[in-house]
């Protein structure tokens, strides 16, 4: 299995190409995950001629570091950039269309406001899955409510099946030793706090030029989906598309292949394909 150095540790990670792509996704999955989730999703989208990259983030998956720990959100955007540089590299003139779940989803977004964009490196597009993006008062997340009640954040359990609808990816997700089941670090929190204040600078700045795929669902309670249709509303090149019943995992919901139509559809309007 491909690795690389990564900033604190050995990361593990995974292609899936097409004969002759067209255009190339590099996508970051979500906290607690890990990139075999996304086999499905890479197999659709080879269908469609998109070559896809994803790497397990610090301390998730097969990659180093203690499980699900943050403590610096630069050293997920180096790891993510070192992806990028290898993705590009092996694919030389294809368009480059970034993607994120959730924490991957503000990982492709600071990487790309913060360096890619001053660096004039700038993806043909981005696509933000279950993001929380900006804060809209009075639109707490159930994760806000809690921790706002005092709770501790290692305390912090959800069901997989409260975040998608299909539940033989909810059963997967149970039964799988490399997803995390656990709750929340404090030191992730606080690096995410951090993260998000970054976020928010980034999309009321309207930085964010390029254009921009926002997924979501209605019934999402970790990403309320009112941040995300005031994040396309905020930038200058972006919409969002949300789909009515569909709760925080998007990219793996029981209809999962109709989200991923509209990504592939966004991805062929952007790169010319």
């Amino acid at each position: 299995m491909p690795e690389f150095a990564g900033s604190t540790g050995t990361i593990h990670y995974r292609t899936w190409v097409p004969d002759e792509p067209s255009a190339l996704l590099v996508h970051y999955h979500g906290l607690g995950e890990h990139i075999g989730l996304y086999e499905p999703f890479a197999a659709a989208l080879n269908e469609a001629g998109i070559a896809v990259w994803a790497h397990d983030q610090l301390g998730h998956g097969r990659s180093d570091g203690v499980r699900v720990l943050i403590d610096n959100v630069d050293h997920l955007l180096d790891d993510a950039e070192t992806l990028l540089g290898l993705a590009k590299a092996a694919h030389p003139g294809l368009p480059v269309v970034l993607s994120g779940h959730s924490l991957g989803s503000a990982v492709a977004t600071l990487l790309t406001a913060e360096r890619l964009l001053p660096a004039h490196h700038a993806p043909t597009g981005l696509v933000l899955a279950g993001s929380s993006l900006v804060h809209v008062p009075g639109a707490d997340s159930a994760l806000v409510e809690l921790l706002a009640s005092g709770i501790d954040p290692m305390d912090l359990r959800k069901d997989p099946g409260e975040m998608s609808r299909n539940e033989a990816y909810a059963q997967q997700l149970r039964e799988d030793p490399l997803t995390w089941q656990g709750g929340i670090r404090l030191e992730t929190l606080q690096a995410l706090g951090i993260g998000a204040a970054r976020l928010s600078a980034v999309i009321e700045s309207a930085v964010l030029d390029v254009p921009v795929l926002l997924l979501h669902g209605e019934k999402d309670d970790m990403a309320p989906a009112v941040g995300a249709r005031e994040a396309a509303r905020l930038l200058p090149n972006a919409r969002a598309v949300v789909f009515p019943d569909d709760l925080h995992n998007i990219l793996n919901e029981i209809d999962r292949e109709d989200v991923w139509k509209v990504l592939v559809d966004f991805v062929e309007e952007v790169t010319g394909d």
